[in-house]
């Protein structure tokens, strides 16, 4: 899809009747024309820019097709496992030898090779291999599958940022490249600070809800009306906080004037910052904060987001027509 939004003519292959098992996934909207079947907006809102073929590649026929075209395209991206692709002969060794120019993008849960390279897996199994689910949640509740798809997200981004890459490299080369991009590699390069910890210092971090394991205070405080989200990097942003919340004593306080100490003493200062912002609106502490230079930020819902004053000066939403109907 960011390919087909840079001017690329993308062609999704479908299998004839069924199409794409997104297709069938949660909330559906009918057609404009009221004569295509109703798609899921799952669907709809990672199919833009994209055309749909329908091919039975367990048909002789078909599968020639495909294996034509995937000679004459400068970029095939696949999620079949190995054994999958080897059988269709439509592998990458297969396919570049047919076209010593071709970009190979395969996508699978755990890549082309090792013990695991044959299985299928989700997004919500990858999230709970990689580490993710066992750090996301209230510390004294079960772990907690993201509502959206992080690892779906970061194995995109690397596989486009690989394509646009091995693209530029055949322009210097003349030769194709042939790139493996696996959902749990991404996700666990995905997990930043979380892994660092572990890696390096051998420390797992536990599950601390809207709060950050090394930063105090970062996390979500109850209003009077609703919830707000404080984020202080610093110890100077936590010295704004605190004038701006009435309170400057609290930096001076030896207990909370580093970052530092005030982890170590997170049981003591965030009690204190909890009865401090019930006492005011979430609008009204908004309005206190303007300017003072610490990041904060309401817990809106979609709706709200979408009414943000800064999504339509950034141009964040478009309408576009997804013509893709169901594959025959």
């Amino acid at each position: 899809m960011l390919l087909g939004d840079l001017g690329a003519d993308v062609m999704k292959v479908e299998a004839p009747g069924r199409g794409d098992p997104s297709r069938e996934w949660g909330l559906k909207v009918p057609s404009k024309n009221g004569t295509d079947r109703a798609e899921s907006t799952f669907f709809l809102g990672v199919n833009r820019n994209k055309r749909s073929l329908a091919l039975d590649v367990d048909n002789v026929g078909d599968l020639r097709t495909l294996r034509k075209l995937a000679s004459e395209v400068d970029v095939v991206v696949t999620d079949w496992t190995t054994a999958r692709a080897t059988e269709l002969g439509l592998d990458h060794q297969q396919a570049m030898t047919n076209s010593s120019k071709l970009i190979y993008c395969s996508i699978t849960g755990y890549g082309q090779t090792g013990p695991y390279k044959d299985l299928p897996a989700m997004e919500g199994t990858l999230c709970a291999e990689t580490g993710l689910t066992f750090c996301t949640g209230e510390p004294d509740r079960d772990p907690v599958r993201p509502q959206i798809s992080p690892v779906d997200h970061s194995t995109a981004y690397y596989a486009y940022g690989s394509v646009m890459a091995a693209l530029l490299s055949r322009d210097n080369t003349g030769s194709g490249v042939y790139i493996d991009v696996a959902g749990f590699d991404c996700q666990i390069a995905a997990m930043g600070n979380v892994g660092a910890a572990y890696l390096i210092a051998g420390t797992e971090y536990k599950r601390v809800g809207t709060a950050h394991p090394t930063v105090v205070p970062y996390q979500v405080f109850a209003t009077e009306d609703g919830s707000l989200m404080i984020g202080t990097g610093n110890n100077s942003q936590f010295e704004r906080l605190a004038d701006a919340i009435g309170h400057p004593e609290l930096a001076q306080d030896p207990l909370f004037a580093t970052n530092a100490l005030r982890v170590a003493n997170r049981q003591s200062i965030v009690p204190v910052l909890v009865k401090i912002f019930a006492k005011r609106t979430t609008a009204e502490w908004a309005k206190a904060f303007v300017g003072k230079g610490f990041p904060f930020g309401p817990i809106n819902n979609m709706e709200q987001t979408f009414a943000h004053p800064q999504v339509a000066v950034r141009g964040i939403t478009t309408d576009y027509e997804v013509r893709l109907p169901p594959p025959t």
